[in-house]
């Protein structure tokens, strides 16, 4: 998705002196498109320049973290993978401000991974401790 944004009216109007200006053999035209408000959604902003020249930047999305699941896993089921799942997930927070995105993707997935071991490695041992007596038969 692309946004557009344009120079402020002053900048405009500085603009069309600077083309009154100019000789007439130039035949460049500069359009602007009017975006009042920037969007959530903008994966990159196009900003036409008053001289005609247009910058563009990406601003990138931040990676899931996965936080909440993470407190999830460390309260209701494993406290050990859900420490470290929290861990993971406010370190690639850091390494998120830090402008370094593909290190905090990683560790985003990596606590996903780690909360969802926890989940997984709680219930086995809960179904375990239900079942066991009927798994194994009593021999004595």
């Amino acid at each position: 998705m692309i946004c557009y944004s344009a120079p402020a009216s002053s900048e405009m109007e500085m603009s069309s002196v600077r083309k009154a200006n100019h000789s007439s053999a130039s035949t460049a035209t500069t359009t602007y498109y009017d975006r009042n408000h920037e969007e959530d959604w903008c994966s990159k902003v196009v900003t036409t320049q008053p001289d005609g020249m247009t910058l563009s930047q990406h601003t990138p999305r931040e990676p899931r973290n996965y936080m909440g699941l993470a407190v999830v896993v460390l309260v209701c089921f494993n406290i050990p993978f859900g420490i470290i799942a929290v861990i993971l997930s406010v370190k690639a927070n850091k390494d998120f401000q830090k402008g370094n995105n593909s290190k905090a993707r990683v560790k985003g997935k990596a606590s996903m991974v780690f909360s969802v071991l926890g989940i997984v490695s709680t219930m086995t041992a809960i179904f375990l401790v239900i079942f066991w007596p009927a798994i194994v038969p009593d021999n004595g």
